[in-house]
């Protein structure tokens, strides 16, 4: 999130809190407690872990659509100006809770279910040790080569999204609000120029739509990559001088 709207200026970086909120806490949190409730104590290769992780996913992410909505629709109550004006979010909870929550019941939770499900087999098959810490740990080989090249494809995959006509509900600029409702909230406008982000709307310059947005996505791909790795490592590094030595004087493992 913050590389998107600090590299991209997409996102917003005000909003950064509340999008933190629904997808890093709210998200998972909800999600691994139905998988909780439906897997209990079965085996780790068992069907119930299966449709738990399954359930799990699409009733997340439709709590988070609603958690959303909340957010945008409380606005205009709590944000107005003297005449009434919404000075942030143009729609009330009527508008905005079922517009968030039909799209994500419909169409974001089916796609959510099945790529999770998709994913929790294929770990249950050929990993299970990521699902199940008492299990010794499987080689995972040149596996990370897989990985790395599967999401490269995704990224040359990315220009699919410009076949979307229009904008996300809620996610519309100062523009397209202005278009829609022939002004431009006071409160957003006022925060518009915030950050200039250096590659704004995933456009770069010189370069044309497609091969920009391409672009955009290995960029982020490599950043993102490349913090992840340094984290991983710094909490390695972490961990290993932290161990206490054993008894005999030996490092223990």
């Amino acid at each position: 999130l913050a590389i998107q709207a600090l590299l991209f200026g997409d996102g917003g970086l005000t909003a950064f809190g509340a999008k933190w909120f629904k997808m890093a806490v709210v998200l998972p949190w909800v999600g691994y407690f139905i998988y909780k409730i439906i897997s209990g104590n079965s085996d780790i290769a068992s069907k119930r872990r299966l449709v738990g992780a399954v359930a799990g996913s699409y009733i997340a992410i439709v709590v988070a659509s609603l958690v959303a909505g909340i957010e945008l629709g409380v606005q205009p109550a709590l944000f107005h100006a003297a005449d009434g004006t919404p000075l942030y979010a143009p729609y009330g909870l009527e508008v905005a809770l079922p517009a968030m929550a039909i799209g994500h019941l419909a169409v974001a939770g089916p796609v959510e279910a099945t790529v999770t499900g998709l994913v929790f087999y294929y770990l249950q098959k050929s990993h299970s040790s990521l699902l199940a810490k008492t299990e010794e740990p499987q080689k995972d080989g040149k596996l990370w080569i897989i990985w790395s090249a599967a999401l490269v494809l995704l990224a040359f995959a990315t220009p699919l999204g410009l076949l979307a006509v229009g904008t996300a509900w809620g996610e519309w600029g100062a523009d397209e609000i202005k278009d829609m409702f022939g002004y431009i909230p006071k409160g957003l406008q006022s925060m518009g120029d915030f950050w200039k982000a250096p590659i704004p709307d995933y456009s770069i310059p010189g370069v044309g739509d497609v091969p920009g947005y391409i672009l955009s996505a290995l960029i982020g791909l490599v950043i993102v990559g490349a913090l992840v790795w340094l984290l991983a490592r710094w909490i390695g590094h972490k961990n290993i001088s932290g161990q206490k030595p054993s008894a005999k004087g030996e490092p223990t493992v």
